[in-house]
């Protein structure tokens, strides 16, 4: 357990039930510095535990569904099978009641994590020189998104939630309707007992078959009028819904080059307002597409 300045309640509670404690000094100001106390924790977790190959990260305002453990047990695994692969989630941002339901399911997305995530060992020794410094303001978890640390691999996500934001107010969250639609309406599987899929199914590979098998076999419908939007649905159903978007273009900008998915964004609020899920920015993408 790691305090951020010190606590006295935390500390007290920690020792009653016997938890290690170590007191970071803070750095910076609000999201940079629960970043850098973030930063602190993986590194000493490196220290502190040599034999461990992976690492699970929690806040302390997050509620887990009572598989969390044994979610990220076998979840684990795919990190001694695919390189590709950078972290493992709890939270997926298009996990609503109205658009997931198996909790079985994982996905392969180019996103961060959130909500209680793990890092392989390896991963963690490739991270900490690249994190930002407290002198440059930055969320930990946009960071953890950008290309250079990602390195164009992508994160394991639950289609059921195995943990949420306790609270409706945050350090980048307040009580509103914007809260209460994108953060207060989520699921969370409640099932102690479910038997997740197959990881080897998630190796890159075997997940682009499948795929291309779900959009062969995939019904076609009809976004007509995107202000009024109802799901198809049925117990074994494939659906999916194209769209028109120009492609990623390389745009200069004192002699560096870089890929700009700026349309994926336009498509992507467009596409999310209609189907009433995230669409503030462009998360849980999967080669431009998003599967629910």
């Amino acid at each position: 357990l790691v305090m951020d300045g010190w606590q006295d309640g935390v500390a007290r509670l920690a020792y009653i039930l016997g938890i290690k404690v170590l007191q970071h000094s803070p750095e910076g100001k609000n999201a940079v510095r629960v970043s850098r106390n973030l930063r602190f924790t993986l590194f000493n977790s490196l220290q502190l535990y040599p034999e461990a190959q992976a690492f699970v990260v929690l806040e302390d305002d997050l509620v887990l569904s009572p598989d969390f453990y044994r979610f990220m047990q076998h979840t684990s695994e795919i990190f001694s099978l695919d390189s590709t692969v950078y972290c493992v989630s709890a939270f997926n941002h298009l996990s609503y009641p109205h658009t997931s339901s198996d909790p079985t399911l994982l996905y392969r997305v180019e996103s961060f994590p959130a909500y209680g995530w793990m890092v392989p060992r390896h991963g963690v020794k490739k991270l900490l020189p690249r994190w930002f410094p407290s002198n440059v303001t930055h969320d930990w978890d946009f960071m953890m998104g950008m290309t250079l640390i990602t390195e164009k691999r992508e994160c394991i996500i639950p289609d059921v939630n195995r943990a949420l934001h306790g609270g409706i107010s945050g350090l980048h969250a307040v009580a509103s309707w914007f809260t209460e639609r994108h953060y207060s309406s989520r699921t969370i599987n409640m099932d102690p007992h479910v038997q997740l899929m197959d990881m080897k199914r998630l190796v890159k590979s075997a997940y682009e078959k499948e795929m291309n098998a779900l959009l062969e076999k995939a019904t076609p419908f009809a976004l007509v009028d995107s202000s009024d939007v109802v799901l198809p649905s049925s117990p074994s159903g494939v659906y999916v819904t194209f769209v028109d978007q120009p492609f990623p273009h390389n745009v200069t900008v004192k002699n560096s080059t870089f890929v700009d998915d700026g349309p994926n964004e336009k498509v992507f609020k467009i596409l999310g307002e209609a189907l009433h899920i995230w669409n503030t920015d462009v998360r849980e993408l999967h080669d431009s597409t998003w599967r629910m």
